[in-house]
């Protein structure tokens, strides 16, 4: 959903609610799942606000600040081989990102910092799979840049 409720003021948002689970499992399957578990690295909510405000600037240019706050929910790795294993849990995060910049016409200058408190989402890895690898993968760290676009 995306709303302008003052002049040079946008907020948009999403959020997902989900119940997805196992409704029968395949006898022929190498991997043990149950009826009634949840799907893998699906999280019952999700959601994401952001926020931007423009301000007029001079010859046609605009100023721009603005962030987002993301927030993922606990999740369940992919199903055991093996019966009685556990399922690797991956807990739920947030994110904070800021940007500020310029735009003109089809040109925009843009200075951001993103996961601004730096947290260490995990979203994928850990053990109980095929491979039995039981390193994890995190969202990116604290990232600042710059970027220059320019639309065509």
């Amino acid at each position: 959903m995306r709303s302008h409720p003052l002049h040079g003021f946008t907020a948009s948002t999403t959020v997902s609610l989900i119940d997805a689970a196992v409704k029968t499992w395949p006898s022929t399957s190498l991997a043990y799942g149950y009826p009634g578990e949840r799907l893998p690295f699906s999280s019952r909510f999700s959601g994401n606000i952001d926020l931007e405000q423009d301000f007029p600037l001079r010859n046609n240019w605009t100023a721009f600040v603005g962030g987002a706050a993301t927030y993922v929910g606990s999740r369940e790795g992919g199903f055991t081989y093996g019966p009685g294993l556990p399922r690797t849990y991956y807990p739920s995060y947030g994110t904070g990102d800021l940007r500020a910049g310029i735009r003109r016409s089809e040109w925009t200058f843009n200075i951001f910092a993103n996961n601004v408190t730096n947290r260490r989402g995990i979203i994928g890895g850990g053990g109980n799979s095929a491979n039995n690898n039981y390193s994890v993968f995190y969202i990116q760290p604290l990232t600042v840049g710059l970027s220059a676009t320019r639309s065509f």
